[in-house]
């Protein structure tokens, strides 16, 4: 999204590796048993400002898991830091997509990133090898209700182009397709499912 302002996000190694990122010891003690964190972003949010983690968590084993069961779910979270303690305050376990869920490719992996501005973050995933696909989810704090709410989505395409030309691109838009909140009907993070 080209009016987000990126902060430093720090993304996942290969997944042949699966070695944790780098993330406060507050939060990593508070990962569900058997996660490691694969993507993460840490800044603070306005009205009010607080501290806060957000972050992408994958089971441990998940790498070396045989091609033939379902891929297991990878949960968002989000964390409240408070000196060296972290509280969950968030997590959804459907708005991240599975290793096998991105075609060739595992849609965290090729493109997983996290943006944090004031009171909104955005989940960045999707894929660059055979298909050619993003999708960016967005959650709001809302003071209101003092919970993270949907946003709304932005899923965009590409295809190889048919134009023969040395000077064409070699990808067009294949189409865009934007979902927004209804304001009137907040849904929570921990609620939200992607249709």
């Amino acid at each position: 999204m080209r009016y987000w302002m990126m902060l430093p996000v720090l993304a996942a190694p290969p997944a042949a590796a699966w070695e944790p990122v780098a993330l406060p010891a507050a939060v990593r003690a508070a990962l569900p048993l058997g996660h490691v964190a694969r993507v993460v972003t840490c800044s603070r949010t306005l009205d009010p400002p607080r501290a806060i983690c957000v972050v992408v968590a994958a089971r441990l084993d998940e790498g070396n898991r045989n091609s033939t069961n379902e891929a297991p779910q990878r949960p968002l979270l989000v964390y409240r830091l408070n000196g060296i303690t972290a509280t969950l305050i968030a997590r959804n376990d459907k708005v991240v997509l599975r290793r096998d869920e991105g075609g060739q490719c595992d849609p965290v992996e090729d493109a997983g990133a996290l943006t944090v501005k004031e009171r909104f973050f955005t989940l960045e995933q999707g894929v660059a090898c055979g298909q050619h696909w993003t999708d960016y989810t967005t959650f709001r704090f809302d003071p209101r209700t003092q919970s993270f709410v949907w946003q709304n989505r932005i899923y965009e395409s590409w295809r190889m182009n048919d134009d023969t030309r040395p000077d064409a691109e070699a990808l067009v838009s294949d189409g865009r397709r934007v979902w927004r909140a209804n304001l009137q009907r907040p849904v929570t993070l921990a609620n939200y499912a992607p249709r």
